[in-house]
């Protein structure tokens, strides 16, 4: 039976509809339609209390959609000086039909959440080898739990090397991972290096100013995911790592060539070409098993409405009914999250299942909300899990200090606009030394405090 849309609907009820998984069919056809150059996905920024306090609008539109979207996020200090959190967002859909107004999702970053790992999914599947078995990510927020989830769906993951600066997030980001996927094998390791040295994916979602990732790193085979830098000031990976790559694969053009690791690379790289073109089949995706391969993800306004039109049909009662609630940001609370059981540096899951056979890898097969089935094959061959260690090697005591960043990861979205000088190699705009500003994005750098 078809419900009525409420016209206000809260973080609670959304983040119990909808997760990464529900999304991440409608999300690939955003966006192969944003590199096909339809649509519209302009955003906007303005500072009612200056340095205190910014606003950030992202609205998109695609033809044949039954609605569009305006997304408002916000950042106000004084907001958190009376004890909330600094940030707010709600989602607008309308009609795009008439111009109404359908409903305020206020989701408190549940949506750009989930759209966010929705695009690191889509990256695993076009770019790593089908038989990556071993993950390393850097982080351990809301967005490196989704990420883990979603490339542990698309690929034969078997083994997570995890690290972060504060141990306590750590410790319940595997305490969550025990209780979504108690079939994974969890290993808190004590530098990014160790992270990264032998895994055949590298997710990196850290909000860091300066690269964590070093070239030499970088095995041949490897995937990265890096969605953490997402601003001017921001990067993950260093220009080395950029110069090692094969291939590179973004969003969008034009957002990387002002936010992230390609922005602040001042060196040649790959011509990058858009995860909607790959998706599209009008441009490859990994072509080689030795590739290095790196996906830079900065989130597009065109995946606010892909999500938000998902949660509108899970609203109706007109999509599939989940088994059990998504996984969330609530998942990592202090006050929800499991109690971890491991220790620092110490090799994880619980005895219970250590000794478990996993279960067969398959990719799961999803309806999208247009209708189409959307299905593929496991890989003919999957590695083996790797030999379980008494004692992992880990340098260096975990828990650095804590930091902050200033804009949510993967929350920047951009215009259609195109220019030609945003098609320019690498090379081409490291000689050009001149910086590079999306002409439809008005942007201000707030400093991390």
């Amino acid at each position: 039976m078809v419900q009525a849309i409420p016209a206000y609907v809260g973080p609670d009820a959304i983040r119990a509809l909808v997760g990464y998984e529900d999304v991440v069919e409608d999300v690939a056809a955003a966006f192969a339609d944003f590199s096909r150059g339809l649509g519209d996905s302009p955003v906007a920024v303005f500072a009612p209390a200056g340095r205190d306090g910014d606003v950030h609008v992202k609205s998109a539109w695609l033809p044949g959609r039954s609605v569009f979207t305006v997304k408002v996020a916000t950042w106000f200090a004084e907001r958190a000086r009376q004890g909330g959190t600094p940030g707010a967002r709600a989602v607008a859909v309308f009609d795009a039909r008439t111009g109404d107004l359908r409903a305020l999702l206020e989701d408190e970053h549940h949506l750009s959440d989930i759209r966010t790992a929705a695009a690191g999914a889509l990256a695993a599947r076009t770019l790593a080898r089908p038989d990556s078995a071993v993950l390393g990510v850097l982080g351990s927020g809301v967005q490196a739990y989704l990420q883990i989830l979603a490339a542990a769906d698309e690929l034969p993951i078997r083994e997570v090397r995890v690290w972060g600066r504060r141990d306590d997030r750590v410790r319940r980001l595997a305490a969550a991972l025990g209780t979504r996927r108690p079939d994974l094998r969890v290993t808190l390791v004590g530098t990014a290096r160790q992270a990264c040295e032998g895994a055949d994916v590298l997710v990196t979602a850290i909000a860091s100013t300066e690269p964590l990732v070093d070239a030499e790193w970088l095995a041949p085979g490897l995937h990265i995911t890096a969605v953490g830098a997402d601003d001017p000031t921001k990067a993950e990976l260093s220009p080395a790592c950029l110069q090692r790559a094969d291939r590179i694969v973004v969003g969008s053009r034009a957002l990387t060539a002002v936010h992230g690791d390609l922005a602040r690379a001042r060196t040649a790289f790959p011509e990058p070409t858009e995860l909607g073109e790959v998706l599209a089949g009008s441009a490859p995706g990994r072509e080689r098993a030795d590739e290095v391969t790196v996906c830079k993800l900065i989130g597009l306004g065109v995946q606010d409405l892909a999500a938000a039109q998902v949660t509108l049909d899970r609203l109706r009662g007109t999509g599939p009914q989940r088994s059990r609630p998504p996984a969330c940001a609530t998942d990592l609370r202090a006050d929800t999250a499991p109690d971890a059981t491991v220790s620092a540096c110490a090799c994880w899951p619980t005895a219970s299942t250590a000794s478990t056979p996993p279960p067969t890898w398959s990719r799961p097969t999803r309806q999208t909300s247009h209708g189409t089935q959307a299905s593929a094959s496991p890989p003919a061959t999957a590695s083996p899990p790797p030999p379980a260690t008494s004692s992992p090697p880990c340098g260096g005591p975990p828990g650095e200090p804590a930091f902050q960043h200033s804009i949510s990861t993967g929350s920047n979205g951009g215009g259609r606009h195109r220019r030609d000088d945003q098609h320019r190699s690498g090379a081409e705009r490291a000689a050009s030394g001149a910086p590079h500003r999306h002409p439809g994005l008005r942007e201000r750098i707030r400093p991390v405090p």
